[in-house]
């Protein structure tokens, strides 16, 4: 059974609810936003899984602040690993490989919208 626009309208102003088959489409829509909205597993915080050997931060400098212009060092002052990440003269931090453990509490603490570190293996 499927219900008009006119019907679903109607029964939305006048207190009806709309049936289990004419919610099955926005239950059906709502769960593919909800899987798209996901992190990829890169990009989990790395607290829910343990270091793995070999593997990185990286910095992605298209969503990463202190990179477009806002002061930010967040990353640099929850790093436990000293010069792990340094910053320049112009406070944007790098990622200095042969100090980091991959350990990723600086992609817990990036303040970004998108998280602006990435723990994965090492480019070579």
């Amino acid at each position: 059974m499927s219900l008009s626009r006119r019907q679903l309208l109607f029964g939305r102003l006048f207190g009806a609810e709309p049936s289990v088959e004419a919610q099955a489409p926005q239950i059906q829509l709502d769960d593919l936003l909800a899987r798209a909205r996901r992190r990829a597993p890169w990009e989990q915080p790395s607290s829910t899984r343990p270091p793995v050997a070999g593997h990185k931060a990286r910095i992605l400098v298209f969503d990463c602040l202190a990179h477009q212009g806002s002061p930010c060092s967040s990353c640099a002052e929850h790093c436990p690993e000293p010069d792990a990440i340094v910053l320049d003269a112009r406070q944007r931090p790098s990622v200095n490989l042969g100090a980091c453990t991959g350990c990723g509490r600086c992609a817990e603490a990036c303040p970004a919208p998108r998280t602006a570190i990435a723990i994965g293996p090492e480019a070579r």
